[in-house]
């Protein structure tokens, strides 16, 4: 099974691409800075969710074995957007 990873999963795209890779047998790795918002998704107990803030980025840390080695990345984590 492929495993992806998906930054900015609670966002307004992140949050509807999630079901459509699970439908398709994906593997998902979530995450996003507010564990609390995916909590209340209906894909919350389908993935490992895995809260971030890509703002606080430590240059000494293998994200990809924090993120569990994903085949793919799916980035839309974004700051500054207004919330839809």
């Amino acid at each position: 099974m492929r495993k992806v990873l998906v930054t900015g999963a609670t966002g307004f795209i992140g949050k509807h691409v999630i079901p459509v890779l699970l439908d398709r047998g994906y593997e998902v790795v979530a995450t996003s800075r507010t564990i609390d918002t995916a909590k209340a998704l209906a894909w919350y107990e389908r993935v490992k969710f895995i809260p971030f803030d890509f703002a606080e980025i430590n240059p000494g840390e293998d994200y990809f074995a924090f993120f569990e080695k994903p085949d793919f990345v799916i980035h839309l984590a974004c700051e500054g957007l207004p919330n839809y």
